[in-house]
């Protein structure tokens, strides 16, 4: 899918957590001010900042950010978990459909700008290895993820994309969305995980160091899970550069 870029504005950059964000704004070479990551692709301004975990804080820190900036374009990027095998840890998916535990409606994402679909128009065939699943609550094990991959159709999950890209429409703001796989549909994901970063997308250090010095046998799964992230960022990271080299090559 090509997006050609609005000329006018920075190119926005945004993830739900600094896990997520912070080395990919590394990799583009951005120097942080403040809250934000700040620098040029090829002479084109770029801002990247954390949105925040779940869809209000995400939803109100975008706000904000397309209140102050007006940016030609808001790069999504983020980890994503899997629902159809077929998308094995580490791949990128560059959805065309987003879906919704909570709305009966599918956004259309085959343009600039998001499109928000009625009911009617959702029931045209979508390809559910393209459709990325926002859901309300987190989709933590194979069970679970096999039941939201047939009742949804989608190819993986987070907690964000969907309304972020809603507000986009609003706003007739253009957007491109781009997640990493960080498990697997065949991955259970424990709940703990769940504790280590905060509402705004911070991680919590103290609470990982205290959860291994109660519950020493979590370490394997935190290295993995470690492994997983910088496999996902790595990938990310080649993702970003190469559509940003696409806008501006254009």
């Amino acid at each position: 899918m090509r997006t050609p870029m609005p000329l006018a504005g920075p190119i926005l950059l945004c993830a739900a957590m600094d896990a997520e964000l912070v080395p990919v704004a590394r990799s583009l070479e951005l120097s942080q001010t403040g809250d934000r990551y700040e620098g040029q692709f090829r002479d084109t301004p770029v801002i990247a900042s954390t949105l925040g975990v779940g869809a209000e804080h995400a939803t109100q820190r975008l706000t904000a950010l397309l209140d102050d900036l007006s940016p030609r374009v808001v790069v999504l990027i983020g980890f994503a978990g899997g629902l159809d095998p077929f998308w094995q840890a580490g791949y990128s998916l560059f959805p065309h459909w987003l879906a919704s535990t909570t709305h009966r409606d599918i956004i259309a994402l085959d343009a600039a700008v998001p499109a928000r679909l009625s009911p009617d128009e959702s029931s045209a065939p979508v390809d559910p290895r393209r459709t990325l699943l926002t859901s309300s609550v987190p989709v933590l094990t194979v069970e679970d993820k096999a039941k939201a991959a047939v009742d949804y159709g989608a190819a993986a999950v987070d907690m964000e994309s969907y309304h972020l890209a809603a507000l986009a429409a609003e706003r007739d703001q253009p957007m491109c969305i781009i997640r990493a796989i960080s498990d697997a549909a065949g991955d259970n994901l424990p709940v703990w995980t769940m504790k280590l970063v905060d509402p705004a997308g911070r991680s919590r250090v103290g609470a990982a160091i205290a959860g291994l010095l109660i519950h020493p046998w979590r370490l394997g799964e935190m290295l993995r899970l470690r492994r997983a992230a910088e496999a996902c960022t790595q990938s990310l990271a080649v993702c970003v550069e190469g559509k940003l080299s696409e806008w501006v090559d254009e």
